[in-house]
């Protein structure tokens, strides 16, 4: 009982509150910009922005990254929650966030909130970043994906080159540069 009650002990400082503040901020701007794509786009239509390249196309998506798990709202809501609660238990138990810990952890969860969101109040997501490569379409997206995508690929960074690091420094190794 007692590891129950430490595992939802939470433990906030002002840095990690930074996290927090990227997130909410990353929600607003996708909010922003799904009302405007839902309420000024005609669904389907493609809006050319580059030609042959990249177009703005207003699609509802009812199922997961390239649509998998299509009709399944509530399984891929589901999903956003428990990984909402698990990285705010990980964020609880970081000692001293590093700059990019924390940009990129604000990303990843500003993004899960911003699709979770159009999963629970439109029951799909709000996609419309198209992209065309010769006769090839990648897959219509949003900018919460891309929050997501980004912030993963950053927290890899700090990962691989950061953490790391610091765990060779603190057994007095050092690091390569």
């Amino acid at each position: 009982m007692k590891k129950i009650k430490e595992f939802f002990k939470i433990k906030y400082t002002k840095s990690k509150s930074k996290i927090y503040e990227i997130s909410i901020i990353c929600f607003i701007i996708d909010l922003f910009i799904k009302f405007l794509v839902k309420t000024k786009l005609t669904p389907l239509k493609e809006y050319e922005i580059i030609p042959n390249f990249f177009y703005i196309c207003f699609v509802k998506n009812d199922g997961g990254a390239f649509s998998i798990l299509r009709g399944k709202v509530w399984l891929l809501s589901l999903v956003g929650i428990i990984m909402l609660f698990f990285l705010d238990k990980y964020i609880s138990n970081l000692k001293k966030p590093h700059k990019l810990e924390k940009i990129s952890l604000g990303l990843i969860i500003g993004g899960i909130i911003g699709n979770l969101f159009d999963r629970l109040i439109y029951h799909g997501v709000i996609d419309y970043l198209l992209f065309k490569f010769g006769s090839y379409n990648y897959p219509v997206f949003n900018l919460a994906d891309s929050f997501i995508v980004i912030g993963i690929i950053l927290y890899l960074i700090y990962l691989i080159f950061i953490e790391r690091n610091n765990k060779d420094d603190s057994r007095g190794r050092k690091h390569k540069n």
